[in-house]
């Protein structure tokens, strides 16, 4: 067979592939001609139709611009791409194709693989299409679906060169596959497109906050507020990014949230207050609600199912409302437990409000804080008789949206002075309980000691970039003076080439970066029980502390350090250490930080004992006695409702 029949009966195979699916099959041979014979354009058509079969109209318009390059004359290309530039509405492209078809010629080779469809224009005219992968990108992202909306954004990009949504969508979807570099990019690509967006700034301080990158975070978010003053999304995200920054970043919270606190007032100034809550006595069984975020069923699973849970059932009457779209396998015995379950997180402020007051709540208890998820705007209208905070949750209060913020003598700090201007409502006792690990963590540990093992120590610490960034020189400190250690950085998921490459280069400096060790896993509560399985002691970050990881590493027999902060999210690791009944495991200030750990990992006996033995100190102790947490917890919501009543 000649050179000439030997190439056509390949393209014939390669489309025959095509037609029965046979997708690589048919890639391979392409590519093979592609090499032999690159001046010819036939392969560049079946990989064109290869991409149509798989509905990538980009992909498909690239290969046959390629293809009409190489060979102008051929009819079938000028054709398709009058058709494909149709169904994605470029249909100045289209005509544009159409024209040149009028003195192209046929291919005795293609003509037999344009499908019919392909051959009448003017009913492709009758059915013009615009691109839907945005539409489609934006679907997969709410569903969750992010390597999908990944994949549809940069077809729109490579079709059309995208508009400042598809960028923004291309960034945010980027994000949350933890590729935040590229997602940065997008971002400000989506920026420089429509500069006046507001929220495209704040998913960009997002996301430069999840990529460590703190202080730029700030900017992104004080660009926002510029151009929208009114944002409450603006605000609440940048005072709770002061709480990651350093000290100077978080003495300046004051005068932002204050300015926050007038645009809540302009909200609720309209909606007037509800009724003094007037209890008799005895009380009635009191209704509180607990507004759920993402953050708060993940960082704080267990304190949620206590609340929930260990209720007096005859006294309390609980409802939770779920500010997150997706439910989360650690909510189900919640939902089993509650009064009430309902999902919130997409009904509007004057819904909300209705069914605030249908469920006649007498405490609505705040566990979104500033975070996403959050709902400032609903919670200045003033939406219960009394509206409370845990901690401030996650980072701080406001005057305008809270009447108290629950905390406890060690979280409030010595002089009980806050950055917010909210009232303190002191618990007796600590405000922490944890019922025990979840199942997911059990499961997936492995037995033995770490120690043992390895013949080092190894410590361990939460992977998550803003508290990494910050946290990053005092274990840069406690690693130089154990040099024969490890760190393994995980309990979180997933994480991307970028984001290893970024931690390296942040313990460069310290001479530490062989030291590091990175974990990924898909599955979160498997990659918490095979992280606590794998390290000998657990170093809490500062200045904001991990919360559920702190005590899901005294569960596991994994000894933590943590330090006394100077702001109440730097002070609750400390608070969990003295209700487990470890105080001796924190730190009050960076140097005896470095030398509770160093003692810890230099003490191979006490390692091993504490593998067997802490779980029971824990359950032996006031962080697990549920029966007394919920004892106290409700004579302080008893003691708030007679001190309004009394207003």
């Amino acid at each position: 067979m000649s050179e000439s029949g030997d190439f056509e009966g390949s393209i014939k195979l390669a489309f025959s592939h095509l037609l029965a699916k046979r997708n690589e099959e048919a890639i391979e041979i392409c590519e093979r001609l592609e090499r032999s014979n690159p001046e010819r354009s036939e392969q560049l058509f079946v990989l064109a139709m290869g991409a149509v079969f798989l509905g990538d109209l980009p992909g498909a318009i690239s290969f046959m611009e390629e293809g009409h390059k190489r060979a102008p004359h051929i009819l079938e290309y000028t054709e398709a791409l009058a058709v494909l530039h149709t169904r994605v509405g470029n249909l100045g492209d289209s005509v544009y194709y159409a024209k040149l078809g009028l003195v192209a010629d046929s291919s005795p080779l293609l003509c037999d693989f344009l499908p019919k469809e392909f051959r009448d224009l003017g009913e492709n005219f009758s059915h013009v299409g615009l691109s839907n992968f945005v539409v489609e990108g934006w679907i997969a992202f709410h569903e969750k679906r992010y390597a999908d909306a990944v994949d549809l954004a940069d077809k729109e990009i490579r079709l059309s060169g995208g508009d400042a949504d598809c960028y923004c969508l291309y960034g945010r979807a980027l994000g949350e596959t933890h590729e935040f570099e590229r997602g940065i990019a997008a971002l400000d690509q989506s920026i420089q497109m429509d500069p006046e967006k507001s929220e495209v700034q704040i998913f960009l301080g997002d996301m430069l906050k999840a990529a460590g990158r703190v202080s730029e975070a700030l900017d992104a978010y004080e660009n926002a507020i510029q151009k929208s003053p009114q944002s409450t999304e603006a605000h609440s995200q940048l005072i709770s990014a002061l709480a990651f920054g350093s000290k100077d970043n978080w003495d300046s919270a004051a005068p932002w949230i204050v300015n926050f606190d007038r645009v809540l007032n302009d909200i609720g100034s309209n909606r007037g207050k509800p009724a003094k809550l007037a209890l008799p006595e005895p009380f009635p069984r009191i209704r509180v609600a607990y507004l759920i975020d993402e953050v708060g069923i993940s960082n704080n699973r267990a304190f949620l199912e206590t609340v929930v849970a260990g209720r007096t059932e005859e006294r309390f009457r609980v409802s939770v409302y779920q500010q997150y779209s997706q439910a989360f396998q650690t909510d189900a015995a919640m939902r089993r437990s509650a009064d009430d379950w309902r999902a919130t997180y997409d009904i509007d402020d004057t819904t909300f409000a209705h069914i605030v007051k249908n469920d006649d709540i007498h405490i609505l208890v705040d566990m979104c804080g500033l975070s996403h998820g959050s709902r400032p705007s609903l919670l200045a209208r003033r939406v219960a008789p009394l509206q409370v905070s845990w901690l401030g949750f996650p980072f701080t209060g406001c005057p305008s949206v809270v009447d108290a913020v629950i905390e406890d003598e060690t979280v409030s700090g010595e002089d009980g002075n806050s950055v917010d201007g909210v009232a303190r409502c002191l618990m007796a006792g600590n405000m922490v309980c944890y019922a025990g690990g979840s199942v997911a963590i059990e499961v997936e540990a492995k037995g033995g000691h770490p120690f043992e093992k390895n013949g080092h120590s190894t410590f361990g610490a939460m992977l998550d970039l803003p508290r990494v960034a910050q946290s990053v020189e005092l274990w840069g400190r406690v690693l130089s003076s154990v040099p024969e250690s490890k760190l393994i950085l995980g309990g979180t998921g997933e994480l991307s080439q970028s984001t290893t490459n970024y931690i390296a280069g942040l313990f460069e400096p310290f001479g530490v970066t062989d030291q590091i060790k990175l974990q990924e896993s898909s599955n979160f509560e498997a990659s918490r029980g095979e992280f606590l399985s794998a390290i000998d002691i657990f170093l809490d970050s500062h200045p904001v502390n991990c919360g559920d990881l702190i005590c899901d590493a005294l569960w596991m027999g994994v000894p933590v350090v943590a330090m006394l902060g100077d702001r109440p999210v730097g002070r609750f690791g400390a608070t969990i250490l003295q209700a487990a009944g470890q105080e001796d495991w924190i730190a009050s200030d960076l140097d005896a930080y470095v030398d509770i750990a160093t003692g810890l990992a230099r003490d191979r006996k006490k390692i091993s004992t504490y593998r067997e033995t802490l779980r029971e100190q824990t359950m032996a102790s006031s962080l697990c006695d549920t029966e007394d947490f919920m004892a106290r917890l409700e004579a302080t919501f008893e003691d708030l409702c007679r001190q309004h009543a009394c207003r």
